[in-house]
């Protein structure tokens, strides 16, 4: 249950606190005080998108707080599997920023904005106006069913299978979509891919013909080089005589200067080098020829390397390689589509079998519960002043979709005469709540959630109507929380505890606060609520009588 909510620079609300009642509450107020603005920040702490727009002042970060009792409800292990820590009063929290800039905590975990509100889903049920209105959509009439047939779960299985079979339809898609575009290519794309690989491409092997082509040109240059290179070092009075008279004389001033002994050893590791060079350059000279064919051979090659290169604009051979592969694998799957195909309609009728299967179970399941919804909804409506009202689930079998293989509408008619048609065709604005109310009693014996909140769901009902809406809410507060916004003496009057929604002036600006009515505020609330701002003393015994009817709670 709720227990208490904290709202700070939040619209018009500066700062509130309020505990709520465990048992059934109304909140009332006048037209534009801020009922609907604490609904709304109830819906942020339990994960609806907000932006600064909220923000009271636009210096200062917006913070909601909102403490429920789990105490008597299995969350524990939702708690555990989120890494969360679990507390009995957890206390759910969120941020927003001037910046804009949006944080959620759970029992002062971080949290995810998803997370915040999948445990507000297990936590608290707000019924908006809004919400009324949707009656006659769809998916919330599907929703409704599947509550009641208590399959949301087996639901969401059957849609990650359906998401999986969607995904196995759209490679078979993109399969048959390259296929066919692979068609119309097919020759010049081989064509290509023959080229390179009778081509035999080499990683590295275009620098390296360049440097053999380079040497070929320059033969005659290399080959005068290499003889006047081994006559320098070799001849009568070449470097190497030289270089042992130079290595004699510096010998001679050995006994004179110290120094002449380190001179020698370098001149020493000179000579000795000067030969090695000269006998690698002997023995490359007399291996070195010039060879025209060779010149001619590595010509070609580096030449149809370059037109490879130019005709599909690719800066080097590693290029070509990679597209050599790409072509190859484009070409092989191309040729294996066949079996790509057949493996994949195969995943597809297994898979359709799954979905199937579980669209069958969910079907069987839904159908179930029409009697139970439509018997229930009936008789609801009659206490509800509605003694010819009719109420039907009608079923028609569909191809499976996301939802299943099952499309329903709920019809309705008050009068037994018209024959039920669909809800938004056919009811009128106070017929509308009578349903929703008679729609969320049921519910709340399946959704076993702590809460639930009513905004005004009370529109276009008064009188002895209204009086049977607050007890069959008052009915509902044996089980849960009950938080019903309202205009209606009649349910303020039935409510276990009575809290007032009014406006402040502070500062020239206006400020929303709440408090909880003493029993003598509450006669006079509900008084003028009954006749306005003229309170008469039969309106205040009236507001008496009420309150003295109400239901009393057994818990």
């Amino acid at each position: 249950m709720l227990s208490k909510i904290f709202v700070q620079n939040y619209i018009l609300i500066d700062s509130l606190e309020i505990a709520f009642d465990k048992n059934f509450s109304v909140l009332t107020g006048e037209t534009g005080s801020g009922k609907s603005i604490l609904l709304g920040a109830l819906g942020l702490v339990v994960g609806n998108r907000a932006d600064t727009s909220v923000l009271k002042s636009d210096d200062k970060k917006c913070i909601i707080e909102a403490m429920f009792d789990i105490a008597n409800y299995d969350l524990r292990h939702y708690f555990e599997e989120n890494e969360i820590d679990y507390d009995e009063q957890t206390v759910l929290r969120r941020e927003i920023s001037p910046q804009g800039k949006s944080r959620a905590f759970v029992n002062d975990t971080p949290v995810n904005l998803s997370v915040l509100r999948e445990l507000g889903e297990r936590l608290i049920d707000i019924h908006s106006q809004y919400e009324t209105l949707n009656l006659s959509n769809r998916e919330f009439q599907l929703s409704l069913v599947d509550t009641v047939a208590q399959c949301h779960e087996k639901v969401k299985e059957y849609q990650q299978e359906w998401h999986r079979l969607l995904e196995i339809q759209k490679k078979i898609e993109q399969l048959q979509a390259k296929n066919l575009e692979f068609k119309d290519k097919h020759d010049f794309l081989t064509y290509q891919y023959q080229q390179l690989k009778t081509a035999k491409l080499q990683s590295g092997e275009l620098e390296e013909l360049e440097s053999e082509m380079k040497q070929l040109n320059n033969s005659e240059l290399i080959i005068g080089n290499l003889s006047s290179i081994i006559s320098i070092a070799q001849h009568d009075n070449g470097l190497l005589i030289e270089l042992s008279r130079y290595e004699q004389l510096i010998s001679e001033l050995s006994d004179f200067l110290p120094q002449a002994t380190e001179w020698k050893s370098r001149i020493e590791s000179s000579k000795i080098e000067i030969q090695e060079i000269t006998r690698e350059v002997e023995r490359y000279a007399d291996s070195f020829e010039f060879d025209a064919q060779r010149l001619t051979q590595v010509s070609d090659r580096v030449s149809t390397l370059y037109d490879l290169l130019q005709k599909h604009k690719k800066h080097n051979i590693d290029e070509l390689l990679e597209m050599q592969e790409r072509l190859e694998k484009e070409i092989s799957e191309f040729e294996s589509f066949d079996v790509q195909l057949e493996t994949l309609l195969k995943e597809e009728s297994v898979q359709k079998s799954v979905v199937n299967k579980f669209a069958k179970e969910i079907s069987k399941a839904r159908i179930a519960v029409f009697p139970e919804i439509e018997q229930n909804i009936v008789e609801l409506l009659k206490q509800l002043g509605m003694p010819h009202a009719q109420f039907k689930v009608r079923h028609q079998l569909v191809e499976p979709g996301i939802n299943g293989i099952d499309e329903i509408r709920l019809l309705f008619s008050s009068n037994k005469q018209i024959a039920p048609d669909e809800i938004g065709k056919i009811a009128s604005g106070g017929e509308l709540s009578r349903l929703m109310l008679a729609l969320k009693t049921i519910l709340s014996d399946r959704l076993d959630l702590p809460t639930i909140i009513f905004d005004e769901i009370d529109i276009g009902v008064s009188g002895e109507i209204a009086d049977k809406m607050a007890r069959i809410m008052a009915q509902m507060a044996q089980n849960m929380q009950v938080i019903s916004i309202t205009h209606l003496p009649q349910i303020a009057a039935q409510a276990h505890k009575h809290y007032l929604v009014y406006k402040e002036i502070e500062n020239d600006a206006s400020t929303t606060k709440i408090r909880m009515l003493t029993d003598e505020e509450r006669v006079m609330e509900i008084a003028q609520m009954l006749s306005g701002e003229q309170l008469g003393k039969a309106a205040i015994e009236n507001a008496r009588e009420l309150l003295s009817n109400r239901t009393i709670l057994n818990k």
